[in-house]
């Protein structure tokens, strides 16, 4: 689905809701708005890698960023949380200046 199609279902939707509020405060009779379907958003289905591509991703990028790449195919990590900086009061290992305890 392209972005106009989204952004028109989504349009659809908001004025959809203003127009059931206009009808539940008695300002109009009935909700002119009244098109089955015309506010659902089909996702088109998104392509996944094959673990073959993956595999030929992590070797081009090398020993340093192949952990990273295979818990972003495989992993419970959301994109997000693969490079950015840890949480508050937990600490990214080997992180300088958070030495490892024995």
């Amino acid at each position: 689905m392209t972005g106009a199609k989204t952004a028109t279902a989504k349009a659809y939707r908001l004025l959809k809701s203003i127009m059931e509020t206009a009808a539940d405060d008695e300002l109009t009779r009935r909700n002119p708005c009244r098109i089955k379907g015309a506010g659902k958003e089909k996702a088109a289905g998104r392509p996944i890698a094959t673990v073959a591509q993956v595999d030929a991703l992590a070797d081009q990028l090398g020993l340093r960023w192949r952990l990273m790449v295979f818990l972003g195919a495989y992993g419970p990590v959301r994109p997000e949380e693969l490079a950015g900086p840890p949480p508050p009061g937990r600490r990214r290992p080997g992180a300088e200046g958070h030495g490892a305890t024995r």
